[in-house]
């Protein structure tokens, strides 16, 4: 009778936890499901942020004159990100395939059109705030020629010119047409005697009739980009996404409600039946007291395992745990057996807990010859003397095993900070792999030990490489684009190594700039290449950074070359790496007035790497436009990079300025710039960079 009667009970609390079990999975499903659902809705969410905020870039990219084509790029590749991530969620693919199927087939078809407009506008957008860019200056130049030579300028010149630039101007900021052609006409029609000011008319001119032509070609685009089709697409795709999962959320809750019944139910059915074995769950509770106290204890030396410390150590932060190894354990199971290596762990617990008690501490066997010892901060001095403690006990005493008497040594590491147990094992691993540390307390720079290695191998490295006379020019030739004969070189730094291996400077010049290093570089690389070109009769390149133009040393040692080589200058183009950080203007046309009066060129490097500025190059009389490696690599590829390079080096052939391409890695990159006019290139296609001519 009483075992048909434990039988019915199992089973009774066998159906009662399978509901519980049920309840619990169901509400984890349900609420995964609402978790996925809003993620969908919040994903939904953001691409319409994102397209509001693609849409703001572009107004504000036609509003201000030096917003750069970056942000609208950024906030394109966000917009796509964030699209990719819904088309990409396996939920909304599988629980919503209708609203799925209508976002990849509709919203985002629509979104590649309007990206696809988007780069187109963004080549006429450039090209309109150039010239925008260009009449501003020309305005603020009115005063000095009217000054100067209003002798020679028709009467009411200067109100037309005026008045040009105004419609221009408000055409650009009202997206409506003001702009007439025949005020162009008139202003190109005017003579002047003075070649300065019939230039200066030309040049500008030639502007208005560049934003006449392209400014309703510009208003088309930014109408369609600006349109709400996509939007209004995404709004019916988040409304019926929202109705639909509605539906699906008032199904789930009804269902999760009349399982939240059925557990009540039986709970109190359940509470009948536990009232009556309640003797028995006595019992019970004291067995599985003793059971959980054998799974935390060591059932060798009786102490605390890794679980009890896990456990003991919660809550607890004003704690240092000290974890002490035995010193090549494994020789002692080796040559005494195991047997005498327990004993000898056992051993161990004792003699820890004996130096110990007075700090209130509690100890562990944490592994195999790993022991614990925790302490309340407070009740110890220093974190050494009880790490010498220990450890002098072991120095001065033996420990006797039966007829055999040894010693043996520990190592300890400490921490003080979570996670203890880490990060003291980190503190003993080092204590394990010095020949002189006994014990060590964890800090931060123990993870940085190897990059704090690094960083010095390197500046030893480099400070040697300076101190052997082991820092080298290379020459990469730099070719005739339609003809591909080499007409100069690029001058680049190498390190060469102790060993004879060669390797570029680029990781070391952070090293060199904090170790103030960077003067002997640039100097190394001056009067090496300078001498050994001089006699070849071939032109080359020198890259100058404005660290360079500002050191006084660096133009005191060209200046002496410049003295010392007959007309070296006239055979050296200056590569001045384009950047935002050109502010010193004064600075810079001082360095370039002084090399070109001696015959040198100037060239900008690395041109669209970034911030693309054309100003720069309106201010500087530049001869050579070097367009950023990053254009050129995928321009057989990629029609933005195609268009951009297109419109740099159309803005160069109009300003006179000369071309050169950098990263030519195949003939395919080699057709395309041949095709684009592009006047100079250099790259592997070509050849490598050479240690000799």
């Amino acid at each position: 009778m009483n075992k048909r009667v434990d039988n019915k009970t199992i089973i009774i609390l066998f159906i009662g936890i399978f509901l519980v079990v049920s309840l619990i999975r169901f509400n984890n499903s349900r609420k995964v499901y609402f978790a996925n659902s809003n993620l969908i809705q919040l994903k939904i969410d953001q691409i319409g942020h994102k397209e509001l905020n693609l849409n703001y870039t572009i107004l504000e990219s036609t509003i201000y004159l030096f917003n750069n084509n970056d942000k609208i790029e950024q906030a394109i590749k966000t917009l796509q990100k964030t699209i990719k991530n819904l088309k990409n969620d396996k939920n909304f693919r599988e629980n919503f395939p209708k609203i799925y199927k209508k976002f990849v087939n509709s919203y985002i078809k629509e979104m590649d059109k309007k990206i696809e407009l988007i780069y187109e506008f963004g080549a006429i957008n450039s090209a309109i705030k150039n010239s925008n860019t260009y009449l501003i200056n020309a305005l603020s130049r009115l005063p000095y020629f009217h000054e100067r030579y209003s002798s020679n300028m028709p009467h009411g010149y200067i109100r037309e010119l005026m008045k040009s630039i105004s419609n221009i101007l408000l055409s650009k900021n009202s997206l409506r047409n003001f702009i007439d052609i025949n005020d162009i006409k008139n202003l190109e029609n005017v003579k002047f005697k003075t070649k300065k000011l019939q230039e200066f008319n030309n040049i500008t001119t030639a502007h208005f009739k560049m934003i006449y032509k392209n400014f309703p070609i510009y208003q088309n685009y930014l109408k369609k980009i600006t349109d709400t089709k996509c939007m209004d697409i995404l709004s019916s795709i988040n409304s019926e996404f929202f109705t639909k999962n509605l539906k699906r959320v008032k199904d789930i809750n009804y269902v999760f409600y009349a399982i939240i019944l059925l557990v009540i139910l039986y709970t109190l059915f359940v509470i009948v039946l536990l009232a009556k074995i309640n003797k028995e769950n006595y019992k019970l509770n004291i067995a599985s007291k003793k059971l959980r106290e054998t799974i935390r204890t060591d059932m060798l030396t009786k102490l605390g395992n890794r679980q009890r410390y896990e456990e003991e150590i919660k809550g607890l932060d004003n704690i240092a745990l000290f974890i002490v190894n035995i010193d090549k354990f494994k020789h002692i199971n080796e040559y005494f057996g195991t047997d005498i290596g327990d004993s000898v762990l056992k051993k161990v617990a004792s003699i820890l807990k004996d130096i110990t008690k007075n700090y209130d501490s509690k100890i562990y066997r944490l592994g195999a010859d790993d022991f614990g010892v925790l302490v309340d901060k407070e009740n110890i001095k220093s974190f050494e003397k009880v790490s010498e403690e220990i450890i002098s006990w072991f120095e001065n005493n033996k420990i006797s095993i039966g007829k055999f008497s040894f010693r043996i040594s520990v190592s300890i590491g400490i921490s003080d900070k979570r996670p203890f147990f880490e990060k003291a094992d980190i503190a003993l691993s080092e204590v394990k792999e010095s020949i002189r540390l006994k014990y060590l307390l964890f800090t931060e720079s123990c993870k940085r030990v190897k990059n704090i290695e690094n960083n010095i191998n390197k500046t030893s490295i480099l400070y040697q490489a300076i101190k052997d006379d082991r820092i080298v020019p290379v020459y990469q030739p730099i070719v005739d684009i339609e003809t591909k004969k080499i007409v100069k070189y690029e001058v680049l730094a190498r390190v060469v190594h102790e060993d004879g291996r060669v390797e570029s400077i680029f990781p070391y010049l952070k090293i060199a700039m904090d170790n103030k290093l960077y003067f002997d570089i640039t100097k190394a690389i001056l009067i090496k290449s300078v001498s050994y070109l001089y006699d070849k009769n071939i032109d080359f390149n020198l890259n100058f950074s404005i660290e360079d133009i500002n050191d006084n040393k660096i133009m005191n040692i060209l200046k002496g070359l410049e003295e010392s080589y007959k007309d070296i200058f006239k055979r050296i183009t200056f590569e001045l790496l384009e950047s935002e950080a050109i502010e010193d203007y004064e600075a810079i046309n001082s360095f370039i007035k002084y090399v070109k009066s001696k015959g040198a060129k100037i060239a900008i490097d690395d041109f669209g790497s970034g911030y693309s500025n054309f100003e720069h190059i309106i201010k500087l009389d530049i001869d050579y436009l070097k367009i950023d490696g990053s254009l050129i690599k995928n321009i057989d590829s990629n029609s933005g990079s195609l268009k951009i390079v297109s419109l740099m080096n159309k803005f160069a052939k109009d300003t006179n300025i000369q071309t050169v391409a950098e990263f030519i890695e195949n003939e395919a990159i080699w057709q395309k710039l041949k095709e684009l006019g592009i006047n100079f290139g250099q790259g592997y296609y070509f050849s490598k960079p050479l240690e000799s001519i």
